[in-house]
């Protein structure tokens, strides 16, 4: 619930006439964010926990619609596509979750989930609309200081890839572009949360690198 947290879009310019999905927005920190920054929000939750606290920490907000998807995709895809197209599209995460709540398919296959979720969200989408994707750099600087990967309770198995066929949630620049080229977004730019995306204390980005000192 750290605030630390909005860093991550901070970087981003949002314009006030501007519709925004979230998909997978948990307890609705991005969501208070993202409102006070565009038109409108759709912020699609797959946990009724989350549900409730989106409501409860949203409720004075008008510009925003939290959407339970529970386990049912024609729902929530009938509410969406009753709305503007959107935007833009934020994720924070792998998709796979929201995958499995949306299309009640329980496939461990993380990058073919996230492939599906980004093809799914293109259906609501303008034409010329942004993602902005935030995901585990499999190569980020805290798997060489010894923070273990989600997919793995072994030390730099993200690094090696010895994840002992479990999940794997960390993604390397090339595998990220490949999974974006199937979903259809073809043109990318990268940016680089430090130490990762979930409590950034900076951002950098291909155009601001950091340096010495």
């Amino acid at each position: 619930l750290s605030s630390i947290r909005t860093n991550l879009l901070d970087v981003f310019d949002f314009k006030f006439n501007e519709r925004i999905l979230e998909l997978d927005a948990k307890s609705g920190l991005f969501s208070a964010y993202l409102s006070d920054r565009a038109k409108s929000v759709a912020a699609v939750t797959i946990d009724c926990q989350d549900f409730k606290i989106n409501e409860v920490r949203n409720a004075g907000k008008s510009n925003i619609d939290i959407i339970f998807a529970g386990d049912d995709d024609a729902f929530v895809k009938d509410t969406l596509k009753d709305m503007d197209p959107f935007d833009t599209v934020f994720i924070a995460g792998a998709g796979d979750a929201l995958y499995k709540a949306l299309f009640n398919d329980e496939s461990d296959d993380v990058r073919e989930c996230l492939i599906k979720i980004l093809e799914w969200t293109r259906g609501f989408l303008k034409e010329d609309a942004r993602l902005i994707l935030a995901l585990n750099n499999r190569l980020g600087l805290q798997y060489f200081a010894g923070k273990t990967d989600a997919s793995s309770p072994k030390l730099f198995s993200s690094i090696s890839g010895e994840t002992d066929g479990a999940d794997e949630y960390s993604f390397s620049i090339n595998a990220l572009g490949d999974i974006l080229n199937a979903a259809g977004f073809n043109e990318h730019k990268l940016f680089f949360p430090v130490p990762d995306y979930r409590y950034p204390s900076a951002v950098f980005s291909e155009d601001y690198m950091p340096g010495p000192g």
